[in-house]
This record gives C-alpha cells, structure tokens and sequence, in this order.
C-alpha cells in the first residue's frame, strides 16, 4: 500500500471509530505544550494530531495533510482533470 493510501486509512479510521480503538502514532511536527481552555468539539484527544493541529482544525474545519497525496497523483488527476 503506497503512504499515501496509509495516511488516508489512518485519516478514514481515526473519524470512524470511538476514541477508545484508536491507536496513536508519532507525528512528524513539532511539539509543544498547549492547554486550551475551552472542550475541542470536533476533534478526540488521541496523540493522532498535535493540539496545534486540532484547535486550526477546531477554528478553520480543515487539515493541510502535506505529502497524503503523490505528485504523481496529482499530475495524473489533473491531466484528466483537463480533459
């Protein structure tokens, strides 16, 4: 399975199982302490993303998930795209 495929299978996993199945894995960014006052209401508290990741999520309701999709990929969609 490419890495691509993997990032979105974890993506599609982590938003359709109950925060108890999920299973952490280490991200690339950096680190930091955060203590955000208010609940987060869409995101879980799993160690999938950084706090700095779920509050722009929480405040803009997207994720720019850099490399999830080939260039190869992307060349491919947007030749047919063009068509």
């Amino acid at each position: 399975m490419s890495r691509a495929a993997d990032r979105l299978r974890l993506l599609i996993n982590h938003l359709d199982r109950s925060p108890a199945t999920i299973t952490a894995e280490p991200t690339s960014t950096q680190t930091f302490t955060y203590s955000h006052p208010q609940r987060l209401r869409y995101s879980f508290d799993t160690d999938l993303l950084t706090p700095e990741d779920r509050l722009f999520y929480e405040e803009n309701g997207f994720l720019l998930v850099k490399n999830l999709v080939s260039e190869e990929d992307i060349d491919r969609f947007r030749i047919r795209g063009a068509q």
